[in-house]
């Protein structure tokens, strides 16, 4: 934990097999004002660092939107999407950006991995839609915007 942001690794486990990990770098919002916030003493405190992992993979870059993605799915953040926050759960940007993969993608085995880069909160309401596209290097990539296209909220990848 550092200034404003905060970086998180996990690794799960199957029976003492290693069987996915997750590295994510997080910042601190007031829920109050809902502006980032530096990282007190003691909010450092009330986490446990002592089982931290570090991983070799880098993480992603913040995203871009491609030239060849096209619009896959469309939707509204509803009551079911909403977290304890007021704002849709991590794992309902997952969900939808797998409604926007191709049928072809989704019938053949999935993409052993998936990289989520998350740029801006969705509260419920907000009219969103999910582009498609290959990156140059391969990667399945769903670029979550809002329905205005004005707004990316988040970029997911999948890639083996």
């Amino acid at each position: 934990m550092q200034g404003f942001q905060s970086s998180r690794e996990f690794l799960v486990y199957h029976q003492d097999v290693l069987c996915a990990q997750a590295s994510a770098v997080w910042l601190l919002v007031n829920a109050k004002t809902g502006h980032v916030s530096r990282i007190t003493d003691e909010v450092r405190n009330a986490f446990d660092l002592l089982d931290k992992a570090v991983f070799d993979t880098p993480l992603p870059t913040r995203g871009k939107s491609l030239d060849n993605a096209c619009e896959a799915y469309v939707g509204t953040v509803g009551r079911r999407d909403i977290d304890t926050n007021g704002h849709m759960n991590n794992i309902r940007y997952l969900e939808y950006a797998l409604e926007a993969l191709p049928e072809d993608v989704v019938r053949a085995p999935l993409p052993s991995t998936v990289d989520i880069v998350f740029r801006r909160q969705m509260l419920p309401g907000t009219k969103f839609r999910c582009l498609y596209g290959v990156t140059p290097g391969g990667r399945h990539q769903v670029e979550l915007q809002s329905g205005d296209g004005t707004v990316s909220h988040a970029f997911v990848w999948f890639y083996d």
